[in-house]
């Protein structure tokens, strides 16, 4: 079993969905659904914690609710930045 774990550096009030990925589908859906009061958030930051990570499966992204694939069995430590 693929587990991702996360400590987040997310700003305000977070609401991070991190997955649990298992061996027959590595594929590792992200959620985000953190609001900020008096402001909109405009931008993210994840890190997959992923070192077996390449070009077509990066380790980052900027998308609010980014997937990632993990190839090898281990745990993972991911993290979100959001600025508004």
């Amino acid at each position: 079993m693929f587990i991702a774990t996360q400590l987040p550096s997310i700003r305000d009030l977070s609401r991070i969905y991190i997955p649990e990925v298992c061996l027959t589908d590595p594929l590792a859906p992200f959620t985000d659904t953190s609001s900020v009061v008096g402001g909109t958030i405009v931008a993210w930051e994840w890190n997959f914690g992923d070192p077996n990570a390449n070009a077509g499966n990066p380790n980052t992204s900027v998308l609010q609710n980014p997937t990632h694939w993990y190839t090898v069995v281990g745990p993972y430590t991911s993290a979100a930045d959001c600025n508004q």
